[in-house]
C-alpha cells in the first residue's frame, strides 16, 4: 500500500511540472500563435508560443490565448464558434475552413496565424 501511495505522489509532483510527460499520463506541446493587422495591436505583440495539453485544438489554443493576452478576452467573450467569421485563422499555411474548422487538432511546432477580416476603416482616413 505504501509503495502505491509513494507512486502516485511522484505522478501528482510530475503531473505539475509543464514539461514533463510521464508516458501514457498527457504530453505538452508548442505551437505559434502569428497575430495580424488589429489584432497585432490588440496583443500588442507580432506572436506567442503556446503551450497545450495533448490532444489540442484550434479552439483549446483560442481559449488558452484569450486567458492569456490582456485584450483578447473581450474579443473572445463572444462564442468560440463565432469567430470564424470575424478572424481567418490558418494553420500551416491552410485555412482552417478546408480542415475540420475549430475542432482540427494541432500538433507540436504548428503555426496558427490570425487574420481579421476587417482591414482598415474610416478611423484610418483621419475624418473628424
Amino acid at each position: 500500500m505504501g509503495i502505491m501511495r509513494n507512486h502516485f505522489h511522484k505522478l501528482v509532483l510530475i503531473k505539475k511540472f509543464e514539461n514533463a510527460s510521464p508516458p501514457g499520463l498527457y504530453k505538452m506541446i508548442k505551437i505559434k500563435v502569428n497575430f495580424f493587422g488589429i489584432l497585432k495591436n490588440y496583443a500588442d505583440i507580432e506572436f506567442i508560443e503556446l503551450r497545450l495539453e495533448e490532444p489540442a485544438t484550434i479552439e483549446s489554443a483560442l481559449i488558452k490565448l484569450a486567458n492569456k493576452i490582456n485584450g483578447f478576452e473581450g474579443l473572445y467573450k463572444k462564442r468560440i464558434k463565432e469567430i470564424e467569421s470575424d478572424i481567418i485563422i490558418v494553420l500551416n499555411n491552410k485555412e482552417i475552413g478546408v480542415l475540420n474548422g475549430l475542432r482540427t487538432i494541432v500538433k507540436n511546432n504548428d503555426n496558427l496565424f490570425l487574420i481579421p477580416t476587417i482591414h482598415g476603416g474610416l478611423s484610418d482616413l483621419n475624418i473628424k
